[in-house]
């Protein structure tokens, strides 16, 4: 009877322990969110799709779901659905940053709180011994084990703006999409990538700063450095500058044109300190919570756009302090857009000659890594900066044939320079070029080294010809221009 009685206890302890282990706590506080928008073909910017991708989110305070801000662009319906199966609820877009990588949702219906509790945010990454990532997966909840890497800095998922990112390891698959990265009861951070076994995370504290910000009409965008350094790892680099102790800083090799005023920082300055820290000469810093960083990291340290940050540098055999006030990261700042929100793409037909604006949208027509994978003489302007006179680029997509541009039909892929003696940065330049034919020819003139440097098109012609080309085609209008305003310029 004793040995049946401590069976039954043994039995009654596994049921228990079972019981407990059922219940995963975070199951409470992670939501799958779905998220459906338009999404259009850039090789036929006159078409649209509808995609649905899917992400996770974890419920914080205020009755508010966090997630990163990837795919919140175009959007046309949000669902948000809790426990991974049942009932999806229309969720609503309360603020996203792109280059911050947060957004904010939140649910009217007062039904679907009930239930569901608030993360807690980790102050910090110090213990990262007990690590799991959470999400629901085919209607359960998924709990692995992850070992913690090494604390970096990279750009953005959808941005140039480098910050805080953590790197750990995992046998969990398809990570990326905001799952949450949890330790001791308390939100770690969420996926923003993975490469095989290895994951990228923002941590919960740079959350938490954007968050409170945010919340306290504070948060003014992502700033960033916007000049360009190279290490000093050559003890002559110090020598030629003057810098006679131990070798320390980096190098400044190129300003760009906005950044170009008399107080300000020079080419050729090495860079001592920035923001009261020491740079090696490795351009690294040692950062009190996650040890060695690049000194990118402290544009967004403890600072947003718009702040003035110290920056002590080693001029012409002195010591100067510059202030350093972060400019905003801004998708229009860049030659070629890295990446166009919430707007149908432009373009203008002309006797068959498709053309639209050269920004990230178009370019990823080549893939993410389109600079590696798009053609050459593409990918070497996204090195170039905008000028005054050059605030954008208009390229020569494709030519749908015709007989009025019989010769013409196999180029594509070209920059154009001007049209009939005008100099085109964008596509409300295009259409006016176009008003002003040159004895009755529109002249198409390209940038140097393209394969071909002039085209001719009879206007009357092309002008005939644009019903014929749109019917043939099934093309809606000949052109889609935004206002210069609403488009960027």
């Amino acid at each position: 009877m004793k040995k049946l009685f401590l069976l039954c206890l043994t039995l009654l302890s596994v049921v228990s322990s079972q019981a407990q282990l059922a219940h995963n706590p975070w199951e409470d506080s992670i939501v799958t969110v779905e998220i459906t928008r338009q999404r259009y073909d850039m090789g036929q910017p006159w078409t649209r799709q509808t995609a649905t991708d899917v992400k996770n989110g974890v419920v914080i305070d205020g009755k508010q779901i966090l997630t990163t801000a990837e795919f919140f662009n175009d959007v046309t319906l949000i669902r948000v659905q809790r426990n991974g199966r049942g009932r999806w609820w229309t969720a609503q877009l309360k603020w996203a940053d792109f280059h911050a990588n947060v957004a904010l949702l939140t649910v009217d219906e007062e039904k679907f709180w009930p239930g569901l509790k608030a993360a807690k945010f980790a102050n910090d990454l110090k213990d990262l011994s007990l690590v799991q990532v959470v999400r629901w997966r085919n209607g359960n909840m998924e709990s692995r084990k992850a070992e913690f890497n090494e604390f970096t800095v990279r750009e953005g998922k959808v941005s140039f703006v480098p910050s805080t990112s953590v790197t750990f390891s995992s046998d969990i698959e398809g990570l990326g999409w905001a799952e949450a990265v949890v330790n001791n009861g308390k939100l770690v951070g969420l996926t923003t990538s993975s490469d095989g076994r290895k994951f990228n995370v923002t941590p919960a504290p740079f959350f938490k700063r954007v968050l409170e910000a945010q919340a306290k009409g504070k948060f003014t965008g992502m700033g960033y450095f916007a000049f360009t350094w190279q290490q000093a790892l050559n003890p002559d680099m110090h020598k030629f500058l003057g810098w006679k102790t131990e070798p320390k800083g980096v190098v400044i090799i190129d300003i760009p044109p906005q950044e170009k005023k008399k107080d300000g920082l020079k080419v050729r300055d090495l860079i001592l300190k920035v923001d009261g820290f020491d740079i090696d000469i490795q351009g690294d810093y040692l950062d009190p919570d996650y040890g060695h960083l690049m000194l990118e990291n402290l544009s967004s340290r403890r600072h947003w756009a718009g702040d003035t940050i110290k920056l002590v540098v080693w001029r012409e055999g002195k010591e100067l302090t510059v202030d350093y006030k972060l400019p905003k990261a801004d998708y229009g700042t860049d030659l070629i857009p890295k990446e166009v929100f919430d707007r149908e793409p432009e373009y203008l037909i002309v006797g068959g000659l498709l053309f639209q604006p050269m920004d990230g949208a178009y370019m990823k027509r080549w893939g993410a890594d389109w600079k590696q994978r798009a053609p050459f003489r593409l990918a070497y302007y996204d090195n170039q900066s905008k000028s005054e006179e050059r605030a954008g680029l208009i390229l020569l997509s494709a030519i749908l044939p015709d007989p009025v541009n019989i010769g013409y039909q196999d180029y594509r892929f070209i920059v154009l320079d001007k049209v009939n003696g005008k100099l085109i940065s964008n596509m409300t330049d295009l259409a006016t070029a176009l008003e002003s034919p040159k004895d009755g020819f529109h002249i198409f003139e390209y940038m140097n080294g393209s394969n071909i440097q002039k085209m001719v098109l009879d206007a009357a012609q092309a002008k005939a010809a644009s019903i014929r080309i749109q019917n043939n085609y099934g093309i809606r209008g000949d052109r889609f221009i935004l206002p210069k305003q609403a488009a960027g310029h």
